[in-house]
């Protein structure tokens, strides 16, 4: 990588890193030399983004070398093929200046990397009184049953994939009266019980329901025609609760998630085995919840951090009991945690604690339920992939794990946190939703508010900068 000469003249040969060392009197002293080699991959991200009129956004862009590594200090110059319609500047501040499409194109040592974007009028969402998040999406209904997605990865809207910093609404002519974004697809529910999903980018497992394993960029039917009451997308799996508390799967089984005692995925749903009746489901990353009327806590699918709760890290192809002897209200599901509330509101979590998703203080993982610290009582919980929010009955939202350098938690910093903490800005909620490093929640005055990770727009705010506190939704009163 690095040659030396005998007066010390180093001299770079290839591109990584070498060690070079001085030595006099038997003391030695040595400095690592990393050789960087020329840009050969210039990447715009997002590669496709619809912005409102009016509104402009920093669009980041990486420059990597024959290795992949990431360069820093690399000249990158901006141009547009329409500025009419979208203005770039030398810092790829691109504005939004007229209806249309645009490509937006950054060069550096000759390498060009581009990004589409699109321009449309200002929405006008109206008041959002559900607001879900996902995996790099988040989805919301107001009032007449009327449904909106923002972010990456599943809007629904029936146009190529884009990212979208503020609501959007889906395809079709349903009203919705539940909605549920996953990882890279979606879901919902018609008024009428009936369950549509699609996924705009990816439907390798059979996730959307519909029989195949095609991409779907506006909602279909999932088959079967059954009536849910409840339905909840997870990463690449969908399950659906009916009015009678049975459990059907579908998509993804490569952890056992979809509780059928096998590994096997499957394009249209599947009774869930056990013959078990749930007043409630939650649907996680690789493994899903059940909770009984009587409190009695299910878990099966994925067991490598303990997740399962029952003393064990193997995983469950079928519905297992949550060990502890706990009756629960409410189960949510991450990554590679679990938590529950029992009736006192008392919040328990088990799994993986990588970065203090448990809430008791370490990050020690447990496979069976563990108190979360603080002695705070909840009515409402909710886990996103590595971080956990709840509600007091007040509304008062408080969050602990990972903050990822990028605001999840709200409370105004980039550190994350063992055990509860309350969000900043003053604001009491009536629901909360946590998803991968953001969070989302409908205010008790009004309106939907988000926080955390926006490098998809998933904040819904017009923009693609972190959010430290919870700032409302674009488009609503």
């Amino acid at each position: 990588m690095a040659t030396v000469s005998l007066g010390g003249l180093v001299t770079a040969v290839a591109v990584g890193s070498a060690a070079i060392t001085a030595s006099s009197e038997g003391k030695a002293a040595t400095a690592t030399v990393l050789v960087e080699g020329p840009v050969v991959s210039v990447r715009v991200s997002p590669a496709a983004i619809l912005l409102s009129l009016g509104t402009s956004i920093v669009l980041p862009v990486t420059t990597r070398d024959v290795n992949n590594e990431l360069l820093s200090g690399r000249v990158v110059t901006w141009s547009t093929s329409n500025a009419t319609v979208a203005g770039v500047g030398s810092t790829g501040q691109v504005s939004a200046n007229l209806s249309g499409t645009a490509t937006v194109t950054a060069t550096s040592e000759g390498v060009t990397g581009s990004a589409t974007v699109t321009v449309i009028p200002p929405a006008s969402v109206g008041q959002l009184t559900s607001v879900v998040a996902g995996f790099s999406t988040a989805c919301g209904t107001i009032a007449s049953g009327q449904a909106f997605c923002w972010g990456e990865g599943a809007l629904g809207d029936g146009g190529v994939p884009v990212s979208a910093a503020f609501p959007v609404p889906i395809a079709g002519s349903f009203a919705v009266s539940a909605i549920a974004p996953g990882s890279y697809h979606s879901c919902a529910l018609s008024t009428g019980g009936l369950a549509y999903c699609w996924g705009g980018t990816l439907n390798h497992s059979g996730e959307v329901g519909d029989g195949t394993t095609t991409p779907r960029t506006a909602p279909v039917p999932v088959l079967g025609g059954i009536t849910f009451a409840v339905i909840q997308a997870g990463n690449h799996s969908t399950c659906g609760l009916t009015a009678a508390g049975a459990a059907w799967c579908w998509g993804s089984g490569q952890f056992g998630q979809l509780g059928t005692g096998t590994t096997v995925n499957s394009t249209t749903p599947l009774l869930v085995s056990g013959g078990h009746l749930f007043a409630s489901i939650a649907v996680g990353f690789f493994r899903n919840c059940g909770l009984t009327a009587s409190g009695v806590a299910f878990c099966w699918g994925d067991n490598r951090g303990g997740g399962i709760g029952d003393g064990s890290t193997t995983n469950a192809l079928i519905p297992t009991p949550v060990s502890g002897g706990l009756v629960f209200k409410a189960l949510s599901v991450g990554e590679s945690a679990t938590c529950g509330l029992n009736t006192a509101g008392a919040a328990y979590c088990w799994g993986g604690n990588r970065f203090g998703e448990l809430g008791d203080g370490t990050t020690t993982q447990s496979s069976v339920p563990v108190a979360v610290s603080g002695g705070l009582r909840f009515d409402s919980m909710d886990l996103g992939n590595l971080h956990a929010c709840a509600l007091t009955s007040g509304g008062n939202p408080y969050c602990w794990g990972e903050n990822s350098g990028e605001g999840g938690l709200g409370d105004g910093t980039s550190s994350g946190n063992l055990t509860p903490i309350p969000v900043a800005g003053g604001l009491a909620f009536a629901t909360i939703s946590a998803g991968q490093s953001f969070t989302c929640g409908v205010a008790l005055t009004g309106g939907a508010y988000c926080w955390g990770r926006n490098h998809r727009g998933q904040l819904g705010n017009g923009s693609y900068a972190n959010g430290f506190l919870p700032a409302k939704v674009r488009g609503q009163p």
